[in-house]
């Protein structure tokens, strides 16, 4: 890209008129129109992709960068905020700011693939418009019509919030911001005057009706998810029909990014409180729009792990993806996303989580070991060196008091990363959760993942899942399994080197 070239398309634009902050939103002076809007777009997203990739060449050799995990050239990103398949490929939208790897100046990446595994970026799909502060999280879908669309929050100078939307190419290459922005706003969205943290489109279809779900983060002493309905098949119009779900605030902090979706017959409404990601699964009412929840839980007690988002593939699968966040500032890099995997309820209406299969392609070099016996003793397994490993062992416990695998060890055992099993919790690197079994189990499977500076842990197919931020150190790069207080077995232990996804 010649800078000169870009240099003199931005110079034009900042000549069109523009409106200082402050300047109501929908009024001449505060909004750019039609083909001004447009241009002033297009510069953005050159002038913020130069940035980006510039900032790339300073963090292609960096050791604690992700090799397997999905993140952008360089910078900050954060919340998935939309996923679709089409046309044979997965898209992938996320936060993203191109000039730092701190949160600000938020634009929506774009990356697509063909197996959820290996990506790649595609062009910026949104840059903040004049009167823009960022385009915050939302979702991405196909209207009636046919017509990609992105549903985004606009954050916008002294004024509230409002619902915006992009419509994109057959290709979702291009998006040009929606004629009738903004579909939504506070004055007018037929429900109640919300708090400032009205955000977070989702949508999503039922029995042939196309609703929108925003979360809230105040409405009196309650937090609240709103619903809308499509009153048009370009999703252009939308009716405030009710709060779907509300709740104490005392009880729950927040209901920012919800995503709601119905598993084997069950609805599920996932959304970010504040702390862990909590869900809820019970019933939805099509008449009174309204969700009953009879149980509920954590995705993971980790704070490292945020902002699901959730969408079905061709193959009727729900695949979810996470913000990975706790790494540290000044790398030119900051946050990727979680391993997809596929999401289900078991008989018991506990959400189970799988990395997708399609993992299995980055495998390389295998080593493994098969019933090995520990008692107050531990074992270990070369791993040749790397630090992009998938590790999986199957434990028998037979007395032992603890038992689990230590990874990165060093001569000062306090500092090795380790995954233990003790009085029915899973322990991975400082986090607990407890460990769940179906009747009759008697075994402790845990499926690992080590990329350099993340960590994520499934155990017992997928009831269990832990999220966790690390950093290489100078300890060995072998795998060491281990019991206390007791003797354990280890049915299996296998060890694969994973390739990069770039």
């Amino acid at each position: 890209m010649e800078r000169s070239w870009l240099v003199l398309v931005v110079s034009l634009l900042w000549a069109c008129p523009v409106s200082p902050a402050g300047d109501a939103p929908g009024t001449a002076r505060g909004r750019l129109a039609g083909e001004k809007e447009r241009a002033y777009s297009e510069a953005a997203i050159a002038r913020a992709t130069e940035a980006l990739w510039e900032a790339a060449k300073r963090v292609r050799n960096d050791r604690t960068r992700p090799a397997f995990h999905f993140l952008p050239p360089a910078q900050w990103m954060n919340d998935p905020c939309g996923g679709i398949h089409r046309k044979g490929c997965y898209h992938l939208f996320y936060q993203l700011n191109p000039y730092a790897d701190v949160w600000a100046e938020i634009h929506w990446g774009h990356a697509r693939s063909r197996d959820l595994v290996r990506w790649e970026h595609l062009p910026i799909a949104l840059a903040p418009l004049p009167h823009e502060v960022r385009c915050n999280s939302g979702c991405v879908t196909i209207n009636k019509p046919g017509e990609p669309m992105i549903f985004y929050t606009s954050v916008l100078r002294g004024s509230p919030r409002e619902q915006c939307a992009a419509v994109g190419d057959k290709d979702l290459m291009v998006w040009r911001r929606h004629p009738d922005n903004p579909l939504i706003d506070l004055k007018t969205h037929g429900g109640p005057r919300f708090g400032g943290g009205w955000s977070d489109m989702f949508v999503f279809e039922e029995a042939g009706r196309t609703f929108m779900l925003i979360g809230v983060d105040r409405l009196g002493d309650e937090v609240a998810v709103p619903i809308y309905e499509a009153e048009d098949a370009g999703m252009a119009r939308w009716k405030y029909k009710g709060l779907l779900y509300r709740a104490p605030r005392e009880k729950i902090g927040n209901m920012e990014v919800p995503m709601f979706c119905r598993l084997s017959g069950t609805w599920v409404l996932m959304f970010h409180p504040g702390g862990p990601i909590k869900y809820l699964v019970g019933d939805f009412d099509l008449q009174s729009l309204t969700f009953e929840p009879q149980t509920g839980g954590e995705i993971t007690p980790s704070r490292d792990f945020m902002s699901p988002h959730v969408f079905f593939d061709d193959k009727g699968r729900c695949i979810i993806y996470g913000w990975i966040r706790g790494f540290e500032g000044g790398h030119g890099w900051n946050g990727c996303m979680s391993l997809p995997r596929v999401i289900s309820l078991d008989e018991n209406r506990v959400l189970r989580q799988r990395p997708v299969p399609e993992l299995k392609s980055l495998r390389a070099e295998h080593t493994g070991q098969n019933n090995i016996v520990l008692n107050n003793t531990s074992r270990h397994l070369e791993t040749g060196g790397t630090d992009t490993l998938e590790i999986t062992a199957v434990f028998r416990a037979a007395g032992a008091k603890t038992f689990g695998l230590k990874l990165r060890r060093t001569e000062e055992e306090e500092k090795a990363i380790v995954i233990s099993c003790e009085d029915g919790q899973l322990k991975v690197a400082g986090v607990e959760v407890p460990i769940c079994f179906d009747k009759d189990e008697r075994t402790v499977t845990v499926n690992i993942f080590v990329d350099r500076s993340v960590l994520e842990v499934f155990a017992n197919d997928g009831r269990c899942y832990v999220a966790k931020v690390i950093y290489p150190g100078d300890g060995r790069l072998d795998v060491q399994v281990f019991a206390e207080g007791g003797t354990a077995a280890v049915q299996s232990l296998d060890v694969w080197h994973l390739e990069s996804i770039w």
